[in-house]
């Protein structure tokens, strides 16, 4: 039994690989990069929170997903970071992809320390926090992480930041302030409407960040009602 979190881990990566090496996820990611664009009024916006209400829903792979596309045909410096502490994370996805340090600053005058990578796509980089699980602990200083924020825009252009479920943590709600929009992913099937309420009210401080959502895991016609939601 001890050898399982391994496997579950081990699957996800590898159905996220597989996946996304298909024309058919290329596509979709497209077509959702190029919805995003067109939304944005905004030339200096460069960071994007992806956020669900709960787990599962699929803001991992729509966060590494974009991320990974945006590199490729963008030719732009893009940072995916791992702020989802609970469930598959990026770090599941990228951490055998052939990850190289990057030297750290000679001095580091913040608590909320981190590292980052250079991944196989040389304008991707990933970034995770040192103690992944000490992230809800740790944001709660906001000068901090406003700090942080700075210092990662500078560097890249574009950020995409997969959080911890909103339902289940205060670090999406608390990240949405510091970032530029937030990209809300909706399981379609199997998700009440009431937790999308409730996660929804969770980011009522960040209304006019939240871009739209991606409904994922369609197997019907999505209903009106989960997009007059997001308004």
């Amino acid at each position: 039994m001890t050898a399982q979190p391994q496997k579950i881990e081990n699957d996800f990566r590898e159905r996220f690989w597989d996946i996304s090496r298909t024309e058919s996820f290329q596509r979709e990611m497209d077509r959702l990069w190029s919805a995003i664009r067109s939304k944005l009024t905004d030339q200096k916006v460069k960071s994007f929170l992806v956020c669900s209400s709960s787990l599962n829903e699929g803001n991992t792979t729509v966060a590494s997903g974009l991320a990974h596309f945006v590199a490729i045909h963008t030719g732009m410096d893009v940072l995916i970071m791992d702020a989802h502490c609970k469930g598959a994370s990026p770090s599941d996805i990228w951490e055998n992809d052939g990850l190289i340090p990057l030297i750290e600053e000679p001095q580091d005058p913040y608590m909320l320390t981190f590292d980052e990578y250079q991944t196989n796509v040389p304008n991707l980089r990933f970034l995770t926090f040192r103690n992944p699980k000490e992230v809800e602990t740790t944001v709660v200083n906001y000068g901090e992480m406003e700090t942080f924020m700075k210092l990662v825009t500078r560097r890249y252009d574009y950020i995409f930041v997969d959080a911890p479920p909103l339902l289940d943590s205060n670090v999406a709600a608390f990240l949405a302030r510091h970032l530029d929009k937030v990209i809300f992913v909706i399981a379609a099937s199997n998700r009440p409407i009431p937790l999308l309420r409730d996660a929804l009210f969770r980011l009522e401080d960040s209304r006019d960040r939240i871009l739209g959502a991606v409904i994922n895991k369609r197997e019907h016609p999505i209903p009106g009602y989960i997009y007059r939601l997001l308004r």
